[in-house]
């Protein structure tokens, strides 16, 4: 697999394309998932991840530009339920050959209002009753549903399902599911953990994560900060020689050999996206 980092981003083709978009073209990278999406500055209009290995669509900084997404072929499972923040000009969403089964991630579009072609074929959610009657009533503003337009007499139907019994019973069946937790599967991205931290508690993080020197450091916040403790700096003992008191130490286990250049340069690709993530521009910013 291939992390999607700012030098993928670099290497990647940025191109037109026949509708005169500015696209670029990040397919069958192995990519597993999205991040660090903020280094192309919105500056496409397309984004292209066919043939990936993404599980989830999320984790995009407010993008304004960006209009489709095209993530055919690979593993999503789930929607971000704030997508529509994310991207808030959202035209064009291709999910085919997916791993879709949740009704409930229809719901998690609804605030995507620009949202006019949308493709779920071959995801197992076209196998649930009612699904194409359930996405036009959710999503009226669509125009084409899995690349078939969608005609004013399924909106009526729509309409007419959602009013009766049975499509309120749908309906609390669908909000069931979506509170349904599956083991094993990853914790939604969108629980931020700096997100309920103060500004000092913040400062403190982004602090360690400027002191790692190694790859692995950095990974060790990252875990304590899922788990929701805080990393600290502390106050390094004076050694036998006679060094300074109060020098600033990472508290990390005992003394590793020094970082070779590839891992003191690994580490800095890891504290720059943590800042991306983390720092003034980030969500918990």
């Amino acid at each position: 697999m291939v992390r999607l980092t700012a030098d993928v981003f670099a290497h990647a083709v940025p191109r037109m394309n026949c509708c005169q978009e500015r696209e670029l073209d990040l397919r069958g990278l192995k990519i597993p998932a999205i991040e660090n999406v903020g280094v192309t500055q919105d500056q496409f209009d397309v984004l292209d991840f066919t043939d990936n290995e993404i599980k989830r669509v999320d984790n995009f900084p407010t993008f304004k530009r960006l209009s489709t997404l095209l993530l055919s072929n690979n593993h999503v499972t789930r929607l971000s339920p704030t997508l529509s923040e994310q991207l808030p000009n959202l035209d064009c969403l291709i999910l085919t050959n997916n791993k879709i089964t949740n009704l409930s991630e229809v719901d998690n579009l609804i605030g995507c209002t620009k949202l006019t072609m949308l493709s779920f074929v071959n995801n197992p959610i076209i196998r649930r009753q009612h699904y194409r009657l359930y996405v036009i009533a959710k999503l009226p503003q669509l125009k084409a549903l899995d690349f078939v337009k969608v005609k004013a007499i399924e909106r009526e139907e729509a309409a007419k399902l959602f009013r009766s019994a049975a499509g309120r019973l749908m309906q609390q069946d669908v909000e069931a599911e979506s509170k349904t937790f599956t083991p094993g599967e990853d914790i939604p991205s969108t629980t931020n953990p700096m997100a309920n931290l103060t500004a000092e508690q913040k400062d403190q993080v982004r602090a360690v994560i400027a002191a790692a020197s190694t790859p692995e450091e950095v990974d060790r916040i990252e875990r304590q900060l899922k788990a929701g403790v805080i990393p600290t700096l502390k106050k390094a003992a004076a050694p036998a020689g006679g060094a300074a008191e109060g020098t600033d130490a990472m508290d990390t286990s005992p003394t590793a050999p020094a970082p070779t250049t590839a891992e003191a340069k690994d580490a800095a690709e890891k504290a720059a996206a943590h800042a991306v993530l983390f720092g003034s521009g980030g969500v918990g910013g």
